[in-house]
């Protein structure tokens, strides 16, 4: 599938900055919903496991923390 315009090239600047990681499962919370779709996208297509929380808030990355490798996005750590 390919993503429209500006989307495609938020998408190729996420899926560079996974291509450098070795983490394989990420957690991912963005508010921009035009940047957590390319985030997405980009995860995907890097063959990346998703974690989508429902929220940002400490507890639930404390709940997490044993089940991702990186934190993507919104996130205070």
């Amino acid at each position: 599938m390919e993503l429209p315009g500006p989307l495609a090239l938020r998408a190729q600047r996420w899926r560079a900055t996974f291509k450098a990681t070795s983490a394989r499962r990420l957690a991912l919370f963005l508010d921009d919903r035009h940047d957590f779709t390319a985030a997405l996208f980009a995860a995907w297509a890097e063959q990346k496991q998703v974690v989508l929380p429902g929220d940002n808030l400490p507890a639930t990355v404390r709940a997490l923390e044993p089940h991702v490798d990186a934190w993507v996005g919104d996130f205070s750590q």
